[in-house]
């Protein structure tokens, strides 16, 4: 592809996407799922298919991978904290247990995040909040910045079970919206406060219930931690999740936490 042709095919995105430009489109990562090299899911599958097809312009595609990677050094090499820049992968899977579902705390949604988990239920977001949300979070200083807090599973008086997110799945462990889960669930354990230190991340690491014999911490409602992730040593750093994709965890968090109204301090009751 010459460079008028690609000149052509952004200018086509440009108009399809809105009229958001390239470097904007980062901004809003954090409001959708992301793709697998990282662009927006929702928007690029609806809209920007009418008028390109990145399936069949590969030097698009290949434009749009190399501008994220360009972006998650940028943001490694200035945002993140230092540490990780010296590591190939942080040691962590999912063993889809549920318990970071468990732990007391609280889930928030922002006002999209809030839309596509109706949509995903096939119900408006009028209904949803009425039916699953426990608060409203109005940013004052912007009226269409609206969060909501999510209810939790009432607990019967007289059992030793925790406060659940409303959306668990009691017999299957598993989330009933996970298509559409919020940002702060789909970015654990990758948190600010989790990768400020090499002593942060440990510190959240939990034993799994049948290991009776390890000498890490056990999984408390109060305490929270993951079963999933693994003391950093010199052998962990290379297993687990690659760094690109924590950083990218990272930028996506990070991003969401700026909209969230500042007068609302959600840190401390985070799940």
């Amino acid at each position: 592809m010459n460079i008028l042709s690609l000149g052509r095919s952004l200018a086509s995105f440009i108009v399809v996407y809105g009229g958001i430009d390239l470097v904007a489109v980062h901004a809003f990562a954090p409001l959708r799922s992301l793709s697998a090299d990282g662009l927006p899911r929702r928007r690029l599958t609806s809209r920007f298919s009418a008028g390109v097809d990145l399936k069949q312009n590969e030097d698009l595609q290949k434009y749009f991978q190399a501008a994220e990677e360009r972006s998650l050094a940028q943001f490694a090499r200035d945002d993140a904290p230092a540490w990780l820049q010296t590591i190939a992968s942080l040691p962590f899977e999912c063993t889809a247990c549920g318990k970071c579902c468990k732990t007391i705390g609280s889930v928030y949604l922002s006002s999209e995040e809030t839309w596509q988990a109706a949509e995903l239920m096939n119900i408006s977001s009028t209904e949803f909040i009425e039916a699953y949300a426990s608060d409203i979070i109005r940013d004052s200083a912007e009226a269409s910045n609206t969060w909501v807090r999510l209810k939790e599973k009432e607990v019967l008086k007289g059992t030793d079970h925790s406060p659940a997110c409303i959306f668990l799945n009691s017999d299957t462990n598993q989330c009933q919206i996970y298509e559409a889960r919020p940002t702060q669930c789909r970015t654990y354990p990758f948190w600010p406060n989790l990768l400020a230190s090499p002593d942060a991340w440990d510190a959240e690491v939990r034993r799994m219930d049948h290991d009776s014999e390890s000498t890490l911490l056990e999984w408390t409602p109060d305490a929270g931690g993951c079963e999933g992730m693994m003391i950093l040593d010199q052998n962990s750093t290379t297993l687990g999740v690659p760094m690109k994709d924590v950083y990218r965890q990272l930028r996506e968090y990070r991003q969401q936490d700026r909209y969230f109204p500042t007068g609302d301090k959600k840190a401390d009751t985070e799940r």
